[in-house]
C-alpha cells in the first residue's frame, strides 16, 4: 500500500474528486492548506538587498491510500487532471503505508 498526498489548486478539486471516485477511491481526507511559493522573478528590495518575495496561496490537500498495483495508473490519471500548466501548480507525494487500521471495522490491512 502507498499513501498519496496531493496538493492542488481549489478549482481542480471537483475534477480530481470525480476521477478518484471513478477509480475506486472511497475514503479520502480533504483539507485546506496554505502553500508558500518563492519563485525566481518575483523580487523585492528589503533594506537595500534584493530578495525573492514569497507568495501565500490557498490550496487543497487530498490524502488517501492506494494499492501498489494501482499506483502507476493512478499517478498518470492524476497528472492529467490536476495539471494547470503553471510552475508550482500541484504536488504529488507518494509514501509507503505498511499497515492501515480501520477503527470502525476493527480490521487491519
Amino acid at each position: 500500500m502507498k499513501k498519496l498526498e496531493i496538493t492542488i489548486h481549489p478549482e481542480k478539486l471537483i475534477k480530481a474528486k470525480y476521477m478518484l471516485c471513478k477509480l475506486g477511491v472511497r475514503n479520502m481526507a480533504i483539507s485546506g492548506v496554505k502553500d508558500s511559493e518563492c519563485q525566481r522573478g518575483q523580487r523585492k528590495v528589503c533594506c537595500g538587498a534584493s530578495i525573492d518575495e514569497p507568495r501565500i496561496v490557498s490550496m487543497i490537500k487530498l490524502e488517501f491510500s492506494v494499492r501498489d498495483d494501482e499506483l502507476d495508473y493512478m499517478l498518470s490519471m492524476l497528472q492529467q487532471v490536476v495539471d494547470t500548466g503553471q510552475i508550482g501548480d500541484s504536488e504529488i507525494c507518494v509514501m509507503p503505508a505498511d499497515d492501515i487500521m480501520c477503527l470502525q471495522a476493527g480490521g487491519c490491512g
